[in-house]
């Protein structure tokens, strides 16, 4: 991103180069403008299919990279589904600016809130993460030719111009089973309803900073959620999350969790109910309270895969006889073995993940 003379994001003074124009390259710039675009229905087979199952459109935030803007103002108050006044879908476009000049990760997360006439509270979530810009460049020194040899057309013998030899391999396992990826399946129930009660014995949740208590998605009865902060002050990307018995006298989990993170919480035997806590940091405001999850698989306690309770979704639970997840957190290891005659340094490495 630069020229013999010009080079972007050089500063004069108070003045920053961002754009160059000339007559061999064209105008050059940092930065282009991405489109992002949500698309808001109803899922196939929602409701009774009757103007009274429309669904109202009471808020859409997104965030991008930490930065919340609220598009409520495009599409607040328009219905979906099928009956006179509503329309199949609602599509929402937002412009994101990428800088070019350096390779980094985009994460875009979008919040719809809404609701049926006859009170049915409806949320969904959908993020998108993307990687944009220039690769750094290698710093592996380019070897000077050699002088041609006179006597014969073979390579010199013992030339140091040999090119090194590198051979990487990389792995991939689930850090909760240890199962290779290839083996990975989906999961094997809808959720933990069965009327049998069996205790569950690992509940996993993700962290979802832009919902709040009543965006809540769950049929659970007895379930209860408080906010504490205001609306217009979004929770952060990074909370410190605490999560015990529903009495509050133990903690089974403490730690910092990011943003779509996931993080499992054990349930001991006789554990009746969980506790959420959410802070802003450790020690720190309380944001968030939920109370009284229930930990048996009967339909009562609603712990069905993906629903949420507040600003924590249900990706996964265990019982002693089963385990059924929506999501992974993997292992990768990397290994790379120096198959040359001499000794190598690993001065730039690169990684492309894909959809997990």
């Amino acid at each position: 991103c630069d020229n013999d003379e010009v080079v972007l994001k050089d500063r004069f003074g108070s003045l920053q180069v961002v754009t160059f124009e000339n007559e061999q390259q064209g105008a050059v710039s940092c930065f282009t403008t991405a489109m992002i675009s949500f698309v808001i229905s109803l899922p196939p087979g929602s409701g009774g299919g009757g103007a009274e199952d429309d669904v109202t459109i009471d808020s859409f935030v997104i965030s991008a990279n930490s930065v919340e803007r609220d598009l409520t103002n495009q599409v607040g108050g328009q219905r979906i589904g099928t009956g006179p006044d509503a329309v199949s879908s609602l599509q929402v476009s937002a412009p994101l600016d990428v800088d070019l000049t350096s390779q980094q990760r985009y994460t875009v997360i979008g919040s719809v809130n809404g609701g049926t006439d006859g009170g049915q509270r409806c949320v969904a979530i959908a993020d998108l993460s993307f990687v944009a810009g220039n690769v750094p460049p290698g710093v592996l020194p380019t070897l000077a030719p050699t002088i041609a040899p006179t006597l014969s057309q073979a390579p010199t013998p013992g030339s140091q111009d040999v090119p090194c030899g590198l051979d990487a391999d990389v792995t991939c396992v689930s850090l909760r089973t240890r199962l290779s990826c290839d083996q990975l399946v989906g999961p094997s129930t809808e959720g933990c309803l069965d009327a049998a009660e069996d205790q569950v014995t690992v509940l996993a949740f993700v962290y979802l900073p832009v919902v709040r208590c009543d965006d809540s998605n769950t049929t659970a009865t007895g379930y209860t959620c408080t906010d504490f902060n205001d609306a217009s002050q979004p929770k952060p990307d990074v909370a410190y999350i605490e999560a015990g018995d529903g009495d509050g006298n133990e903690l089974f989990f403490a730690d910092e969790v990011t943003s779509l993170g996931l993080y499992e919480v054990p349930v001991p035997p006789n554990t009746d109910s969980l506790r959420i806590s959410i802070f802003d940091s450790e020690g720190g405001e309380l944001l968030q309270l939920l109370e009284n999850i229930d930990t048996r698989c009967r339909p009562s306690a609603g712990l069905r895969l993906q629903d949420t309770f507040g600003a924590a979704q249900l990706m996964g639970y265990e019982t002693a006889d089963e385990a059924s997840y929506i999501k992974e957190i993997l292992l990768f290891t990397y290994t790379v073995t120096n198959t040359g005659p001499f000794e190598a340094t690993v001065t730039v490495a690169r990684r492309n993940i894909g959809t997990v």
